[in-house]
């Protein structure tokens, strides 16, 4: 496992937003460029965060694999304490899903499946003719939609 990853420094940002003095009414075009230039540090920013969270499970599978090889549940050191405990997740078959899915709702226990729709999948449905059910509409809204060139 590697555990080289560089750690953030949390001064950067605030010199970059220093450099970053807003006009009373900027003009689009600085709104642009400030937008820009934001958007490629939170990218940096992002990736850096994403490496640090890859790095900490690789860190965390590694001391939960020593401390099963030594038979250890429990450990605190440099002021951390950490316990090995048995938890439970519910676990479906793909294939069933759309049965339990019937079954919460007709049990009175909807609340058990997310809520989530997927709006590419149902405008799909909406653009080849197939209806509704009632209760689910499609809205519209603005969006403001960003392109680097």
């Amino acid at each position: 496992m590697r555990h080289d990853t560089p750690r953030l420094d949390s001064g950067q940002a605030g010199e970059y937003l220093s450099c970053m003095e807003t006009p009373i009414n900027p003009t689009l075009g600085d709104l642009i460029r400030w937008w820009k230039d934001q958007k490629a540090l939170c990218e940096d920013y992002d990736a850096m965060a994403k490496a640090g969270r890859g790095l900490l499970n690789d860190i965390e599978a590694d001391i939960q694999r020593k401390m099963e090889e030594m038979g250890i549940e429990s450990v605190a050191q440099d002021g951390v304490s950490l316990t090995i405990r048995k938890k439970f997740r519910a676990k479906y078959e793909p294939e069933m899903w759309s049965d339990i899915v019937k079954w919460a709702a007709s049990s009175g226990l909807d609340y058990v499946v997310q809520r989530r729709l997927n709006d590419a999948k149902i405008m799909e449905l909406v653009d080849n003719g197939v209806p509704l059910p009632q209760g689910l509409t499609v809205e519209s809204y603005n969006d403001l939609a960003f392109r680097r060139s």
